[in-house]
């Protein structure tokens, strides 16, 4: 590897993104302190790539979230490897090992002529709306990057096994990051991510016909959605349900979901706020299980059968 500084920040980049010239602002000195820290670490164990450093102004969500998944592995006691080809990292601890993924999710190269079109916002901040707030609508793009990017690392692990780069023996976990999304209306009622995976549809409120009061909330099943292009493809929203998955989602053990912000007045995070951050999603029809519990997490999700092809969604929450 070469030699790399030890400040992520110290180059002067003729172009950046803006996640990048928002870190530079003063009122950010804690958060690049943090960062640095960490950056440090991540150089000492030899997992950042020679590139690092050269893209890092241009995709700082990416490659901050790739350190940053690192590092929460590193507080949940995992030691960290990176074989430069295959997966991200290996993870190691007390006999357990599984390999991880790490993505950041955007909206996509906008070159690509089956890119799924976004709804124009307007306002300042994390607060902006489309002009037009259309729930459904803006929830079906929301879910279509999710799914996108899991699809995408999905198949990358499938080659990678086929080209004997990763090691088709151990669980597989992808990270998955939402900090490049405008805020998330699909997270509203639970994680998004779950509504990626398990077939999660829109919220319902059942009311008892002679006083209208509500009886109860419940959510639609809702197997796939349409990805709105020329060819009306229809993507999966229950690659995590038994029978259900194709070959690549069933190499996925789990989801590891967060939302955490590296702008975000909060961040650095205290260590309980920060494990509240992350949520583990379980795959039930994975070849390979992660245990649960492997990883100290706000949440975790799991199916459980409840009858003959019937399941409900199990939840662990932090107290």
């Amino acid at each position: 590897m070469r030699q790399q500084t030890q400040d992520l920040f110290a180059a002067n980049p003729t172009t950046c993104n803006q996640t990048y010239t928002d870190l530079l602002d003063f009122k950010r000195q804690d958060v690049r302190l943090h960062l640095n820290r960490v950056w440090q670490w991540y150089l000492k164990v030899g997992l950042p790539d020679d590139n690092f450093l050269s893209d890092f102004p241009i995709q700082t969500s990416k490659r901050l979230w790739e350190m940053e998944t690192a590092w929460f592995l590193h507080n949940c006691g995992f030691s960290l490897s990176n074989r430069k080809a295959g997966a991200d990292f290996r993870c190691e601890s007390e006999g357990k090992a599984f390999e991880v993924e790490a993505v950041a999710v955007g909206p996509g190269d906008e070159d690509n002529p089956d890119i799924v079109k976004e709804v124009p916002l307007v306002g300042e901040g994390p607060g902006r709306c489309s002009e037009t707030i259309y729930i459904p609508e803006r929830e079906r793009i929301e879910l279509l990057r999710l799914t996108g990017a899991i699809n995408t690392k999905a198949k990358k692990r499938l080659c990678d096994i086929n080209k004997a780069v990763s090691d088709s023996s151990l669980p597989f976990l992808i990270a998955l990051s939402v900090v490049d999304m405008p805020k998330m209306l699909s997270d509203w009622d639970m994680p998004a991510a779950l509504k990626a995976v398990y077939r999660i549809g829109c919220q319902c409120v059942d009311f008892d016909p002679a006083t209208r009061k509500p009886l109860r909330h419940r959510w639609q099943c809702r197997p796939r959605i349409q990805k709105g292009t020329e060819s009306r493809e229809n993507i999966s929203t229950q690659m995590f349900c038994p029978g259900c998955g194709a070959p690549h989602h069933r190499e996925i053990s789990a989801l590891l979901y967060s939302d955490l912000d590296f702008r975000d007045a909060g961040y650095p995070y205290n260590p309980r706020e920060y494990r509240k951050r992350f949520i583990l999603i379980h795959n039930a029809d994975c070849t390979k299980r992660l245990a649960r519990g492997s990883l100290s997490v706000g949440a975790e999700y799991w199916l459980e059968e409840s009858g003959p092809n019937d399941y409900v969604l199990r939840d662990s929450k932090m107290e």
